[in-house]
This record gives C-alpha cells, structure tokens and sequence, in this order.
C-alpha cells in the first residue's frame, strides 16, 4: 500500500500543476488576445483619423473649393472636413498612438508568459517530474503574469462586451483543451 501510495503522490502533484498552469496559461491568453484587439480597434481608428485629416488638409483645400462649387458636394465636403477635425480631436485626446504601443508591449509581455506556459506544460508531459524544479518555474511565471497585469492600463474600449467576445473567441481556439 504505502509503494502505491507514494508511486501515486508524484502524478497527483504533476496533475495539479497541469490544473493550475492552465488557468494561468488561460488568463495570460486572455490578455495577449485582448490587446491584440485594442490594437486592432485602436490601430483602424488611427488609420481612418490619418486619411480623413489627410483628405481635408489644407493641401486639399483646393478639392474643397472645387466640391464646394458643385451642387450637393459642398455637403460631402462639410460632413467629411467635420468628421476629420472631430476624429483629429478625438484622436489627440485618446492619445491613440501613445495607447497603440502600450498594448503592443501589453501583448508581448503576455505572449511571453503564455509560450512560457506552453513550454512548461509540454515538459510537464515529456520530463522527469521534479516537484521543486516545476514549482519554482510556474512561481516565476505566476509572478510576471501578477506584475503583467499590475502594469495594464484602463481603456475606455476595454469594455464587458469587449472582453465577453474576446473570451469567446479564446474559447472558441482553446475548445479542445477546455473541459
């Protein structure tokens, strides 16, 4: 009894690092994927603001003037140079770009510990289980994902329904691997 029991111990201890290295794993996933898509959402609202304030910049004042002479484009004209200078305000004060690079550092920091993650689960798979050695390692990784997700910022476009898709979409990648 006491052999089965302690031939037994080791596997328990590797199931529950499998248990609780997918929940970090998972969560980790979680906000890689989430910046992802605030850099997606952000990155096209930069695009759009460039092109309209490039397309009624002074130097298209002279397009404007034309527009403005032909009946019913003086209205286009009207919509798009408001729509350019709200998006430019808009814009300026979101700092969109400034918010692009800090969830592009976001999802790296992420990637990292989820292929971190992945690596240390493959191993939990292929390794002599070493209970110490896969414990200080997991500790490690829980630790920059704590630190990771202390640096996060609030966004405005962060919202329930955002993250309720994000989710869905990382349930959707993750359906074979989740019970």
């Amino acid at each position: 009894m006491a052999t089965s029991s302690a031939a037994s111990a080791p596997q328990d201890q590797r199931e529950q690092m499998w248990v609780v290295s997918f929940e970090t794993y998972y969560d980790a996933y979680f906000e890689e994927l989430v910046a992802d898509r605030l850099i997606n959402k952000l990155g096209r609202l930069d695009d759009v603001t460039k092109v309209l304030v490039a397309l009624t910049a002074s130097g298209s004042a002279i397009s404007g003037w034309v527009l403005w002479g032909i009946s019913g484009w003086k209205y286009v004209w009207l919509a798009s140079s408001g729509i350019a200078a709200l998006l430019s305000i808009i814009h300026t004060a979101l700092s969109i770009p400034d918010r692009i690079k800090g969830h592009a550092d976001d999802k790296r920091r992420f990637a990292v510990i989820r292929t971190s993650l992945e690596t240390l689960r493959y191993r939990l798979r292929l390794e002599r289980f070493d209970a110490d050695q896969f414990n200080k390692e997991f500790v490690d990784l829980r630790r920059a994902y704590s630190d990771g997700i202390g640096l996060l910022k609030s966004d405005t476009f962060r919202t329930k329904h955002f993250e309720i898709v994000a989710q869905q979409d990382l349930n959707q990648q993750l359906k074979d691997q989740i019970e």
